[in-house]
C-alpha cells in the first residue's frame, strides 16, 4: 500500500520564501557576491571607506564572476581617488586602475579607467617635479642659511677688527704724543746743555 506523501506546509513556505529572497526587484538572482558588493557599496556611500575597501578586496579575492570582479576592481581604484576619502592613496588607485586595464582591457569601465590612469600619471609627473623643485629649494635655503652664517661671522670679525683698529689708533696717538713730549724734553735738555 503506497503511503500518501505530502510535503509539510512549512517546507513549502520555506521554499517560496527562499525563492523570493533570492530574487531581487529586477528578477535577477541575488548571489552572495552581489549582496557583499551591495554591503561594500553601502559602506562606501556612508563614508566608511576603510571597511568598504577591505570588503571590496575580500570580494576580489574570493569572487570568480568576471562581471562582479570588473566592478570591484574599478571600485578599488575609485575608492583611493575619491575626493572625500581621507584615507585615499592616489598611487594605490593608479595601481588598481592599471590592474583593471590589464585584466579587463575592453571592460565596461575601461574608458573611465583610462581617463583616471592618464590623470593620475599627470599627477604623478607633477608630484615628482614638485618634489624635485621642493628638494632643490630646500637645498638652496640650506646653502643660503650657511652663507648667511658665514657673512654674519665675517661681519663679527670685521667689527672686532674695527675695534682693534680703533684701539691701535688710540695707542698710536698716545705714543705719538709721548714721542712728541720726549722730543720736546730732549730739545729742552739740549738747550740747557748748550748754554
Amino acid at each position: 500500500m503506497a503511503r500518501n506523501r505530502t510535503v509539510p506546509a512549512a517546507l513549502v513556505l520555506a521554499g517560496v520564501l527562499a525563492a523570493a529572497v533570492l530574487r531581487c526587484a529586477g528578477g535577477h538572482l541575488v548571489t552572495v557576491s552581489n549582496r557583499e558588493l551591495h554591503e561594500a557599496d553601502s559602506l562606501f556611500n556612508s563614508g566608511d571607506y576603510v571597511r568598504a575597501k577591505r570588503n571590496y578586496q575580500k570580494i576580489r579575492d574570493a569572487e570568480t564572476d568576471s562581471t562582479v570582479l570588473q566592478e570591484v576592481q574599478y571600485k578599488l581604484g575609485y575608492i583611493n581617488v575619491y575626493y572625500n576619502n581621507p584615507f585615499g592613496d592616489w598611487e594605490e588607485g593608479l595601481r588598481e586602475f592599471q590592474r583593471y586595464q590589464t585584466q579587463y582591457p575592453n571592460g565596461r569601465k575601461s574608458e573611465e579607467v583610462n581617463s583616471w590612469v592618464t590623470l593620475l600619471h599627470s599627477i604623478e609627473s607633477y608630484h615628482s617635479g614638485f618634489n624635485t623643485s621642493f628638494s632643490q629649494t630646500k637645498d638652496l635655503k640650506t646653502r643660503s642659511s650657511d652663507e648667511a652664517r658665514k657673512v654674519q661671522s665675517l661681519m663679527e670679525a670685521l667689527l672686532k677688527c674695527e675695534t682693534v683698529k680703533d684701539s691701535l689708533i688710540q695707542e698710536v696717538n698716545f705714543l705719538q704724543r709721548k714721542v712728541a713730549d720726549m722730543e720736546e724734553l730732549i730739545l729742552k735738555v739740549q738747550k740747557i746743555g748748550t748754554k
